[in-house]
């Protein structure tokens, strides 16, 4: 009995692997598109460099890219409009407009765009490492204040007691937790700096 059941099993198997369905686009889950930009102009002037027209290059390039085609009337692709605001999408839209009223190759200009895309998120991608331990460093210093409390309520002492008592305890606890404040600030004033580039 246990061998047929087997057999009529394996007979009814669909035969082949299953067919997975496809997940859906970006913009059917309703995400915004990731997009990098210097990869989606040096990709649009491969295309012009290859004979395409400009109109068609953006076209083709924002279909593949998951992204609404068309240009603006300044020559602008509408597609550079879905992207999050930022530099290298306003380098973009500069070399798309400037090429459209001067006439200039389009394709030499985002060939440049792209290199210098390039290079700032390679910088960029330096900063945030960079950043990485300072911030790390200051969320750790900042959560340490209300750890050595606890620790110190799970060993036996009673530091609210001492911080709330009102002698020096207390004068402490004020200067110590105006100092974790000044601190704290002035750590997310430098990071703040340091990644608008204005250390």
């Amino acid at each position: 009995m246990a061998l047929a059941l087997g057999l009529w099993v394996l007979a009814h198997l669909p035969a082949g692997r299953p067919r997975v369905p496809r997940p859906a686009s970006r913009r059917a889950r309703g995400r915004a598109p990731e997009v990098d930009v210097g990869a989606y102009v040096a990709e649009v002037a491969t295309r012009l460099r290859s004979g395409v027209a400009a109109d068609l290059a953006w076209d083709r390039t924002a279909e593949r890219w998951d992204l609404p085609p068309g240009l603006d009337d300044d020559g602008v692709p509408l597609a550079l409009a879905t992207l999050p605001p930022g530099a290298a999408v306003a380098g973009a839209e500069a070399a798309a407009r400037l090429a459209a009223e001067l006439g200039s190759p389009l394709a030499d200009m985002l060939d440049a765009c792209a290199d210098g895309l390039t290079r700032a998120e390679e910088n960029e991608a330096a900063r945030r490492i960079a950043l990485a331990g300072p911030v790390a460093s200051a969320r750790l210093l900042s959560v340490l204040p209300l750890v050595g409390v606890v620790l110190g309520i799970l060993i036996g002492s009673d530091p609210v007691g001492q911080l709330a008592g009102g002698g020096l305890g207390t004068v402490a606890g004020v200067v110590g937790f105006m100092l974790m404040i000044a601190g704290s600030r002035w750590s997310a004033a430098l990071v703040a700096a340091a990644r608008t580039g204005r250390l």
